[in-house]
């Protein structure tokens, strides 16, 4: 077993630096080890990181071919529900989803997302967010908002689910909503995901975290009225480390095209108002912190500097400073 793990590591390196003809190189010898041991679950990992190598080479064809017949001898050893299963479902939709085949992913991720939801409960929320998004793909945005909504739901159940699995989440149904043009509904959906910021976010959380600040800013922009402040925060809440180039460069684009830049100054951690009307309803916002909802009277104009009160991760007081 040592040989084919220190190969299998080796290949998995190997994809991880880019090295992907060193990765195609090892295949052989991987392959070539598990049929000398005769050990059926070797095999079947083979085809496995096989598909990986594939599907790096963004060789997809062959990629899905190599985790069909992974999950094929995945099931015969281990059963139809088994959790190596639903792993190997998980990446077979990937791969047809980059083929653009979106039936044949939703098929394969609904598939996942049952076998996690009665074995491994705290992997059902991302399971259920990659059928969502697979849903959104095809424009069946009410059966994509249902799938969002169930993941949502299955978090609150599950506490083990991982934070960023929310984070997505939530931006995800944000993203439903703003397609199907229900602004307000979409801005609370990301105003939530921007408050899963923590002060050192990972790469994934990070990621999600900025992509629904540069969100809430497309849709303050465009789609309420009287949001440009809070549009123009939003896009630099945006430009921090952990956000993805295409969404720097998108943001930035907007940023440069808004008088309200001006705003966009000092740190980003600091609370600002960003946006208020006539009945005293507040939001406040902070890229450290998220955005919230408030009502109350404040003596402060869009863009300046206030304290906020937080207990239990919600702004429950605001004061001018």
């Amino acid at each position: 077993m040592t040989e084919w793990l220190d190969l299998n590591k080796a290949v998995m390196s190997a994809i991880a630096r880019g090295e992907l003809e060193e990765a195609d190189a090892l295949l052989p010898l991987l392959e070539g080890e598990a049929r000398v041991r005769g050990e059926k679950q070797l095999v079947c990992n083979s085809h496995f990181t096989r598909g990986l190598v594939r599907d790096a080479q963004r060789r997809y064809r062959e990629a899905e071919e190599a985790f069909e017949d992974c999950l094929a001898l995945d099931e015969r050893l281990h059963g139809r529900d088994s959790v190596s299963a639903a792993d190997t479902l998980h990446s077979l939709g990937l791969v047809r989803a980059s083929q653009d085949d979106h039936e044949g992913a939703l098929a394969a991720s609904r598939r996942a997302a049952e076998i996690y939801r009665a074995k491994q409960p705290f992997q059902l929320t991302h399971a259920l967010s990659t059928v969502a998004s697979r849903l959104l793909k095809l424009e069946r945005f009410a059966e994509a908002l249902a799938a969002y909504d169930d993941a949502l739901a299955s978090a609150r159940k599950e506490p083990k689910t991982p934070h960023h699995d929310v984070a997505r989440c939530l931006l995800g149904a944000g993203e439903v909503l703003r397609q199907r043009a229900w602004f307000p509904e979409a801005f609370s959906k990301l105003a939530m995901a921007t408050q899963m910021a923590r002060p050192n976010m990972w790469p994934t959380l990070a990621d999600c975290v900025t992509r629904a600040w540069y969100t809430l800013g497309i849709v303050s922009c465009y789609g309420l009225q009287n949001s440009r402040t809070q549009a123009a925060l939003a896009f630099w809440y945006a430009l921090v480390p952990g956000a993805a180039p295409e969404v720097i460069r998108a943001a930035s684009a907007q940023l440069m095209e808004m008088p309200e830049r001006e705003h966009c100054v000092g740190d980003r951690g600091t609370f600002r108002l960003v946006y208020r009307d006539d009945a005293d309803n507040l939001h406040v916002a902070s890229a450290a912190h998220g955005l919230f909802h408030l009502v109350q009277p404040l003596d402060a104009a869009p863009g300046d500097a206030v304290d906020v009160e937080l207990e239990n991760g919600r702004a429950v007081r605001v004061s001018a400073r």
